[in-house]
């Protein structure tokens, strides 16, 4: 035998299961209306609301009690119930709580999710 070492072929790394399927992108008077929603209540023009951006990297930056705020006025607005288990999913749950990562992209991704399983009881 010669001295030739045998490698292992590298084994990919598990990819985690996602916590929602994956979901077509929001439709774009959803996100107007989303972002409207998000520059209204952060007291901000909404021009300085990218739909990409955290809402914690805002000029005026969001804290978890502002995305409280927001998110009760989705709920409002859309007529529907967002809890806080998909927010934390949606922001990655990187601590428990802590959704001001999140952008008014996802938050729209959201808001579509939720109305398409119907409306909540409460806005009926």
């Amino acid at each position: 035998m010669t001295g030739r070492v045998l490698q292992q072929p590298p084994v990919a790394a598990p990819v985690p299961a996602l916590a929602f399927p994956p979901s077509p992108p929001p439709a774009p008077a959803t996100i107007k209306k989303v972002r409207s929603i998000v520059a209204y209540n952060l007291e901000l023009p909404i021009v300085e609301v990218p739909v990409e951006a955290p809402l914690s990297a805002l000029r005026k930056p969001a804290d978890d009690l502002a995305v409280v705020e927001v998110v009760l006025a989705l709920e409002e607005a859309f007529h529907i119930e967002i809890p806080d288990e998909e927010l934390e999913a949606a922001t990655g749950g990187a601590s428990p709580g802590d959704v001001s990562h999140i952008s008014v992209r996802t938050l729209a991704e959201i808001v579509e999710r939720r109305s398409r399983r119907g409306r909540s009881p409460r806005a009926r």
